[in-house]
């Protein structure tokens, strides 16, 4: 409202006093918007409290630990994940290319010409949140989905814009050719390059390789030869995540993280530790194959026990 008030032609702009008593009129006059914005922050504080307290089950601790966990962020966003300023853009415009450039045209149609209040809102929801979370020096692509759902409204209001100048054959050039573009990209990165830890796909975030997927072909055949879901693995390598998902359905799974002593049919060792292995056991396990890569710079080895 204030925005449009600055933007109004001159002629028509009312006074900033005006202005100010005119929107507080709209929403019910000071009283009321005194008593709205109360009820608003008692509601806000109150949710919190119901639920970091868990349903007061934990109170006072929940609630205060909330607030501590900034002073935790505060010190790893300075520290983890740190990237340039422009990081988040440079991610969209490999990932989101449609989006973003729909979303900038329709942002400078609005900002131009704020006539429509929720295009508007939109736009400023979306490249505030941009400019906000740039800001700030820890950034991961999944905080960029908090940017996905406001581009997508402002780049609908392109379309509802063009349809007041442009023709339904314009239309469906600009609709096919940007939804052309956002499903290849889904389809390569879904069923392509899902894996794939190049730069150009930021979605692929320290994601597990599909060779993994051989790893638990031979823990599974190594398995089908002794106990089944039964069987006993001995896992030392201290990277193993998201093992403990895949390994779900054995029911004798030691998660030690370091180099342990073990009898079980099977040991699962980083591949920096198979020298420490064979030194430790010595014949008694067989190395299993090759290293095979969990997710980037983690590759496992598999022993079998003789």
């Amino acid at each position: 409202q204030i925005y449009r008030w600055l933007t109004a032609k001159k002629g028509r702009k009312p006074s900033a006093g005006k202005a100010t008593t005119e929107f507080i009129e709209r929403l019910g006059g000071p009283t009321q918007l005194a008593i709205w914005v109360s009820v608003a922050i008692a509601v806000f504080i109150g949710l919190n409290v119901l639920f970091y307290s868990s349903f007061f089950t934990n109170y006072p601790k929940g609630v205060t630990d909330a607030l501590k966990t900034f002073e935790f962020w505060s010190k790893t966003g300075r520290e983890a994940h740190v990237h340039p300023p422009l990081q988040y853009v440079w991610w969209l415009i490999r990932q989101e290319s449609a989006l973003l450039g729909l979303g900038v045209i329709g942002a400078l149609i609005i900002v131009l010409k704020p006539r429509n209040s929720f295009a508007l809102f939109s736009a400023l929801w979306a490249f505030g949140l941009i400019a906000a979370y740039s800001l700030i020096a820890y950034k991961t692509p999944w905080l960029a989905l908090n940017f996905i759902v406001p581009l997508a409204l402002i780049a609908g209001y392109v379309f509802q814009f063009a349809a007041s100048w442009a023709g339904f054959r314009e239309l469906i050039i600009i609709g096919a050719l940007a939804c052309s573009i956002g499903l290849y990209q889904t389809i390569d990165l879904n069923f392509v390059s899902y894996d794939n830890d190049d730069k150009y796909y930021v979605y692929v975030y320290a994601h597990t390789r599909r060779e993994t997927l051989r790893l638990l072909d031979e823990i599974d055949r190594i398995a089908k030869q002794n106990q089944g879901g039964q069987t006993g693995i001995t896992i030392v390598s201290p990277d193993y995540w998201p093992l403990p998902w895949y390994l779900r359905d054995y029911s004798r799974v030691g998660y030690f993280g370091r180099m342990s002593d073990s009898n079980e049919p099977i040991i699962i060792a980083s591949e920096g530790q198979i020298a420490e292995v064979q030194q430790r056991f010595g014949t008694r396990y067989q190395q299993v194959g090759v290293p095979l890569p969990l997710r980037p710079g983690v590759s496992l080895v598999v022993f079998k026990r003789q």
